[in-house]
C-alpha cells in the first residue's frame, strides 16, 4: 500500500487538552460541584454493576481509529493508512486508566462500607446471641438449683423412709425370732401332747368303738325285774303288776351284750332285739315309778295355788343320798342316751313315732316329783332324764319331735326340779344348746304382763303361781346359782343367756307388751358379763383368757341386739346402765387381747358413743356399791 501525504489522515492533535495527572477533582468540577451521597452510593452500586471491560488495544480500541474529520482536514505530515495518532491514542489510554483507578478506589470504599455495616450487624447479632447465652445461663442456673433441691429433698425423703423401714424390719426381725422360739417351744409342746394323746387313744378307743363299755353297772341287770323295780322305790310299795315276765339271767346277758357291741354293730339289724329288750325294760322300770309317785302324791295334801321353790341347795354341793331312789330307771335311760345315735331302730322308736309313751312317763314322772318335791332323792334320775335330752338336742333332732309339746313340758317341769347345783350345772349345758333352736325360749315364756314372784330372802323360798313365767324362774335360780360361781360357770351362763338373746330376737322385738323375763334376762347377762370380765382381770384368772375368748366376741354381737332391740331396758337401770357402759369400754381396751377384727372394734366404738355417761363427783357414789367394786377403779 502506497504511503499518502497530506493532512487527511493526520489528528488534530493541537485542539487536542492534556490531562495533567497532579490535578484534583475540585480543580477540574471548581466550587459549584456538589456531592450528594444518595446518588454516589447509586453510581458506585451500578459501576458495581458494570461488566469489566477489556484492556483496550490497537486492534480491538476503536477509540483510536481516525475520525473521518481527521481525514478531511489536510495535514503537514505524511501518513501512510495503516498509521493513526499515537498521542491521541495514549491521551485516551490515561483517562481510561484514570477512569478505572477512580472506579477501583469508589468500589473499594463501597465495598468497605458494606464491610463495615455487615460488621455493625455482625456486632449486633452477637449481642444478642451473648444476651440470649445470659439468659439461658440463668435459666439453666436455675433449673440446675431446682434438680440440686429436688435431689436433696428425694435424698432426704429415702434416707428416712430407709430408716423407718430400717427400724420396723429390726422390729419384725425380732417377733420373728420370738415367734420362732415361741414355734419351737410350741413344736415341742405339740410332741408332748401328741404322745400323750396316742397314750389316751390306746386307753379310750374301746370307749370310743364300745359307748356303753365301763359306763353301764351290768351288776345292777343281774336282779330279776321284781327286784329292781323294788329297789327303785325302796321297798316301800309293792312292784306294779308285770305283764311281760324277763329272766334274770337273759336280762343280764342281753345288757351283756350291749355292752360289748361297738358303734356299727349297734347299727345292724340283727342286733335290735336286745335294743328292743333294753328299751322295753326301761319302760316297765319307768311305769313302776309313775304308779309309785301316783300313789303317794294321792295321800299327801299338796294341792295348793301357790308353788315354792327352795333356793338354799343350788349354791352348796351335796352328796348323793344312801336311799337314792330310780337307781335301775337311772342306768336304763343311761344306756338309751348312748345308744341312741347310733341305732335307727332306736330313733325311729323315741323321736318319730307319735304312740310312743316314752316322753310321756318321763313328763309325768318329773311333774310327780315337783308337786312331792322329792327332787332330793331324785337327782340320779333326772340328771339321767338330761343326758337322754341332751344326746336329742346334739341330733338336732327336737324340732322333728313327733312328741315336741311334750318335751317341751317336760324341760318346764325340769327347771322346778333342778334346784340342786350338781343337777342345774348339767341342765345348764343342756340349756346353752337348746336355745340355740329359734323359738324354744318363747314357748318357755308365758308372756305375763306382772312380776308375779315373790322371794323371801331369809329362808330363800321362791313363791310363784301357776300362770308364772317359766323363763323369769329359770332366770332366778340361775342368777342365785351364779352367785359364788366360778368362771367356768360364768362361761356357761353366758352361752345359754347369748344364745337366748341372739337366736331369739322376733320373739324379744315384737313383744308389745313386755314380759318380766325380758328386763331379768338383760340385767343378768350384762351383770354376768361385768363379773366375767372382773374375773379375767385378776391375775389368778390371767391364763384362762382362751377358754372364754369365743364367748366374749360373741358378747360383742349379743351387746349389740340389746342396743338395737331392747335398748329401753338397758337404760332403764341405773346400775345395768352402768355396767353396759364399763363392759363396753373394757371390750375395747381388751381388743388386742381379744385378736378383734374391725368390724368387731367399730360396733365396740358405736356402742360406747351411745348417750355418755356425764362426769359425776366421786362423792354421789360414796354409797353406792357399784362404784366401789368397779373395774376401772
Amino acid at each position: 500500500m502506497s504511503k499518502r501525504s497530506g493532512n487527511i489522515n493526520s489528528f488534530n492533535i493541537n485542539n487536542a487538552k492534556k490531562i495533567k495527572f497532579n490535578e484534583t477533582i475540585d480543580d477540574l468540577w471548581g466550587d459549584d460541584f456538589d456531592i450528594d451521597v444518595n446518588h454516589v452510593d447509586d453510581c458506585i452500586l451500578r459501576a458495581t454493576q458494570c461488566q469489566q471491560s477489556d484492556v483496550c488495544t490497537h486492534g480491538n480500541d476503536v477509540l483510536i481509529l481516525p475520525a473521518y474529520n481527521d481525514f478531511k482536514q489536510t495535514s503537514r505530515q505524511v501518513h501512510t493508512s495503516t498509521q493513526y495518532d499515537s498521542e491521541k491514542v495514549l491521551i485516551k489510554n490515561t483517562s481510561v486508566t484514570d477512569s478505572s483507578i477512580a472506579l477501583g478506589s469508589s468500589f473499594k470504599e463501597t465495598q468497605s462500607f458494606h464491610c463495615m455495616n455487615k460488621y455493625d450487624n455482625v456486632e449486633l447479632k452477637l449481642k444478642q446471641l451473648e444476651q440470649q447465652c445470659e439468659t439461658k445461663s440463668g435459666e439453666v442456673g436455675i433449673l440446675r438449683a431446682k434438680l440440686q433441691a429436688i435431689k436433696v429433698h428425694h435424698e432426704a425423703e429415702q434416707s428416712k423412709i430407709q430408716k423407718e423401714w430400717t427400724e420396723k424390719l429390726l422390729v419384725k426381725t425380732k417377733q420373728l425370732k420370738g415367734a420362732e422360739s415361741e414355734l419351737e417351744f410350741k413344736n415341742l409342746e405339740i410332741l408332748n401332747l401328741t404322745q400323750k394323746l396316742k397314750e389316751a387313744t390306746k386307753l379310750n378307743v374301746s370307749a370310743a368303738l364300745y359307748p356303753l363299755k365301763d359306763i353301764v353297772q351290768i351288776q345292777l341287770f343281774a336282779a330279776s325285774l321284781q327286784e329292781m323295780c323294788l329297789e327303785d322305790v325302796n321297798k316301800k310299795i309293792t312292784c306294779i303288776k308285770i305283764q311281760k315276765q324277763f329272766d334274770a339271767t337273759e336280762l343280764y346277758l342281753d345288757i351283756a351284750k350291749l355292752a360289748q357291741f361297738s358303734t356299727y354293730e349297734l347299727s345292724l339289724v340283727q342286733n335290735q332285739q336286745w335294743v328292743s329288750n333294753l328299751l322295753s325294760l326301761s319302760e316297765l322300770l319307768l311305769q313302776n315309778l309313775y304308779h309309785f309317785l301316783e300313789k303317794l302324791e294321792a295321800g299327801t295334801s299338796t294341792a295348793s295355788s301357790q308353788f315354792t321353790l327352795s333356793l338354799a341347795e343350788i349354791c352348796s354341793e351335796r352328796p348323793t343320798f344312801k336311799k337314792e331312789m330310780g337307781m335301775n330307771a337311772k342306768e336304763s335311760i343311761i344306756c338309751i342316751s348312748h345308744i341312741l345315735p347310733h341305732s335307727n331302730y332306736l330313733k325311729q322308736s323315741l323321736l318319730f313315732t307319735s304312740n310312743c309313751t316314752y316322753f310321756t312317763s318321763l313328763f309325768s314322772i318329773v311333774k310327780f316329783i315337783n308337786e312331792l318335791k322329792l327332787s332330793g332323792i331324785f337327782n340320779c334320775f333326772l340328771e339321767s332324764i338330761i343326758s337322754l335330752l341332751n344326746t336329742i338336742s346334739g341330733l338336732f333332732a327336737l324340732k322333728t319331735l313327733s312328741q315336741n309339746q311334750i318335751v317341751k313340758n317336760l324341760i318346764k317341769e325340769l327347771i322346778f326340779c333342778t334346784a340342786i347345783k350338781s343337777t342345774f350345772r348339767n341342765f345348764l349345758k343342756f340349756l346353752s344348746t337348746v336355745t340355740l333352736q329359734q323359738n324354744f325360749l318363747s314357748s318357755l315364756c308365758t308372756n305375763v304382763h306382772k312380776n308375779e314372784l315373790q322371794l323371801t330372802h331369809e329362808a330363800k323360798i321362791l313363791c310363784y303361781t301357776e300362770n308364772t313365767c317359766v323363763l323369769q324362774i329359770l332366770f332366778v335360780l340361775l342368777e342365785e346359782y351364779l352367785k359364788n360361781g366360778s368362771l367356768n360357770n360364768n362361761v356357761n351362763a353366758l352361752k345359754l343367756l347369748s344364745n337366748s338373746i341372739r337366736c331369739n330376737t322376733a320373739w324379744l322385738f315384737y313383744q308389745e307388751d313386755k314380759c318380766p323375763c325380758l328386763s331379768k334376762v338383760v340385767k343378768l347377762y350384762i351383770d354376768v358379763m361385768y363379773k366375767t370380765l372382773h374375773l379375767i382381770n385378776q391375775l389368778e384368772y390371767a391364763g384362762d383368757i382362751d377358754a372364754c375368748e369365743q364367748v366374749l366376741k360373741s358378747g360383742i354381737d349379743t351387746l349389740y341386739t340389746l342396743n338395737f332391740n331392747l335398748y329401753d331396758l338397758v337404760a332403764k337401770y341405773i346400775a345395768t346402765f352402768s355396767q353396759y357402759k364399763v363392759v363396753v369400754k373394757l371390750l375395747l381396751n381388751m381388743q388386742d387381747a381379744l385378736k378383734l377384727r374391725d368390724s368387731k372394734v367399730e360396733v365396740l366404738e358405736i356402742l360406747n358413743k351411745n348417750e355418755d355417761i356425764p362426769n359425776v363427783s366421786e362423792k354421789v357414789f360414796d354409797n353406792t356399791m357399784l362404784w366401789k367394786n368397779s373395774i376401772l377403779n
